[in-house]
């Protein structure tokens, strides 16, 4: 098996980790430190052929406890793994007042999902395959789906809704805060296109990784995890967002869905993000 090296650097020490099929590298300051703690990281991805970079939060009770709750955050299309810590200042303050771990992800413009049009962009194996293996096998996290949530805004609350619902076993909270549920409409816009194909000719394709049309073949028993949409009511898919809500509910589909007054940009997203990781904290208490 061809090995490849991943890379992780939290502080100062370097802790060298051999698995089976990789090596890691991981600088660990929480190890050895109360203080909670931010930084850049990196992973070799084989599926994606390029090093990836995704930010780690890390709660000041981090070293204290034997494992935490993980939350992974998808950002916007132009957005990237630094989006979050830039744009919500409190970032840090919160996951050490709701003891959770943050690892915010770096999509780049993939809607997270494996490129119908190019099959060399193979984000949502990046994502389930390597990613979310590493982080659980190199931080203190909960081993299993009972202590992780995945939370999103824009292109990042579909893609939290695509891999939830794609992998359901995955995740026990899953959050999309002004969605896009559904790609159809919108083909023309963010990259979509060159992502998924043209929709006249790929309409399918497009059903096939839009929230709005899985649900309708999947098992409402196997959806276990904790679903929370929200939009703001003069966002630009808050109508999709309702048409979505109403889906859910003749589908007979468990969710809370919140409405508020706001608009697709950071000023609501610096209330509702809060709210889904303090949401995710008491559901994994």
């Amino acid at each position: 098996m061809i090995k490849q090296m991943l890379f992780a650097f939290i502080s100062t020490a370097i802790i060298f980790v051999a698995c089976s099929s990789q090596k890691a590298e991981s600088k660990d300051s929480a190890a050895h430190s109360s203080s909670s703690f931010s930084a850049d990281s990196t992973i070799e991805s084989k599926y994606l052929n390029k090093v990836m970079r995704f930010k780690i939060i890390l709660p000041s009770t981090y070293s204290s406890l034997d494992s935490l709750p993980l939350i992974y955050l998808l950002h916007g299309y132009g957005g990237n793994e630094n989006s979050y810590h830039n744009y919500l200042l409190g970032l840090q303050k919160l996951a050490d007042s709701l003891a959770i771990l943050v690892v915010c992800v770096n999509g780049e413009t993939s809607w997270y999902v494996n490129s119908v049009e190019r099959e060399s962009l193979r984000y949502e194996d990046y994502l389930v395959k390597e990613l979310i293996p590493f982080v659980d096998e190199h931080y203190k996290v909960g081993k299993t789906n009972k202590q992780h949530g995945i939370v999103g805004l824009s292109m990042g609350g579909f893609g939290s809704l695509f891999l939830a619902f794609k992998h359901p076993t995955l995740f026990s909270y899953v959050g999309g805060s002004s969605a896009c549920v559904d790609l159809k409409p919108y083909p023309e816009n963010w990259g979509i296109k060159k992502i998924f194909g043209d929709v006249l000719l790929n309409e399918k394709v497009y059903e096939q990784h839009s929230p709005y049309y899985m649900v309708d073949s999947i098992s409402k028993e196997s959806l276990k995890f904790k679903l929370v949409l929200d939009c703001g009511t003069e966002d630009f898919f808050f109508q999709d967002n309702q048409r979505f809500d109403k889906k859910l509910n003749d589908l007979g589909i468990k969710h809370d869905y919140f409405t508020t007054k706001g608009d697709h940009n950071w000023a609501y997203w610096r209330v509702s993000i809060p709210n889904h990781l303090k949401r995710f904290a008491a559901e994994v208490k």
